[in-house]
């Protein structure tokens, strides 16, 4: 009996881990999510709300990585750049 290593159950498994990893991974990518009303304007603005500091360490982590850096308003990039998603989806 053979199994299917791709079938839905199987593949929604890997990308449920691959999401989680990614989370663990590349928390700063979740920052958003508790951007205060002001925050996320700054954001709107292409403005990081985050310290110089934190963008700093993010970026040189994410570089070791092989990863774009963050966008100038913290977000993380679509561009053809290899980006964090990629690192884990391209397991699955």
């Amino acid at each position: 009996m053979s199994r299917d290593l791709y079938s839905s159950k199987n593949l929604e498994e890997a990308i449920e881990l691959a999401s989680t990893l990614h989370f663990e991974r590349f928390p700063e990518e979740y920052d958003y999510v508790s951007d205060s009303i002001e925050d996320a304007r700054q954001r709107g603005l292409g403005v990081n709300p985050m310290s110089d500091d934190y963008i700093q360490e993010v970026n040189n982590r994410r570089e070791k990585l092989g990863v774009s850096p963050l966008l100038e308003n913290g977000m993380r990039s679509g561009s053809v750049f290899l980006n964090s998603f990629d690192l884990f989806y391209k397991c699955v």
